[in-house]
């Protein structure tokens, strides 16, 4: 990551704090925190592509985009949250697979991979309160809760294991 944006980031982010506690600006810390995202995943995106740096476009596309959703969450009202972050889950991954595509044209994996996660986001975005499977989703949500840190166990140790050999 860049330290010069991450400076210039949280500089802004802790000014615009001061001038919103004192009452020249008018934002929720969310809010705040959401525009500091926006910007930074921007413009770490924008050079992560001119350097090639795939690593920091995954990183820096994903805040964006989680800039994005915390900016969504905070000015309108949505009950169900778990269902939110259930389909934001998909158009990020479909956004950065598109995204890395972009990087390299060559490798199309990655644009019909995204275009599938894209399509299914939709989809379930879509389609699920009218199918009725909001119950489906809580009970994966629950599932998942419970199985994070032997998912987090596994997944460490499997790095562990590839970078000794």
């Amino acid at each position: 990551m860049n330290k010069i944006l991450i400076a210039i980031s949280v500089f802004i982010w802790g000014f615009a704090s001061l001038l919103n506690y004192f009452g020249v600006l008018d934002f929720s810390i969310e809010n705040l925190t959401s525009i500091i995202m926006i910007a930074y995943g921007l413009s770490s995106t924008n050079l992560a592509f001119r350097q090639n740096n795939r690593r920091q476009l995954i990183i820096s596309s994903t805040i964006f985009l989680l800039g994005i959703l915390f900016i969504v969450k905070s000015n309108y009202e949505i009950t169900e949250t778990r269902s939110m972050v259930f389909v934001s889950i998909f158009l990020i991954t479909a956004s950065i697979s598109i995204l890395l595509y972009i990087e390299n044209l060559s490798q199309k994996v990655f644009l019909y991979s995204g275009m599938i996660l894209f399509i299914v986001g939709i989809l379930l975005l879509k389609f699920m309160r009218e199918l009725q499977i909001t119950f489906l989703i809580y009970k994966t949500v629950n599932l998942f809760e419970i199985f994070w840190p032997i998912i987090l166990i596994v997944f460490g140790l499997s790095i562990l294991v590839s970078k000794n050999k």
